[in-house]
């Protein structure tokens, strides 16, 4: 949909409730996946993380890594 001055970005990544509660998956393999796929195309890295699912120790050091990753 489009909207006379507004630019909709689309999110181009799992977000962090799917990833480590939902799908239990607590490892950066899915994003390095999604990050490559989508390097290959040079479009747009977007993600959401949510401050309520990344309160805990292990989500942040996830979250840490992917921010470190190149």
């Amino acid at each position: 949909m489009f909207c006379p001055g507004m630019l909709e970005m689309p999110v181009t990544m799992t977000q962090d409730y799917m990833l480590f509660y939902l799908s239990n998956d607590y490892s950066l393999e899915l994003w390095k996946n999604q990050i490559e796929l989508i390097s290959k195309k040079n479009a747009l890295l977007s993600s959401i993380v949510h401050p309520d699912y990344i309160a805990g120790k292990r989500e942040q050091s996830m979250y840490q890594a992917l921010l470190t990753l190149r």
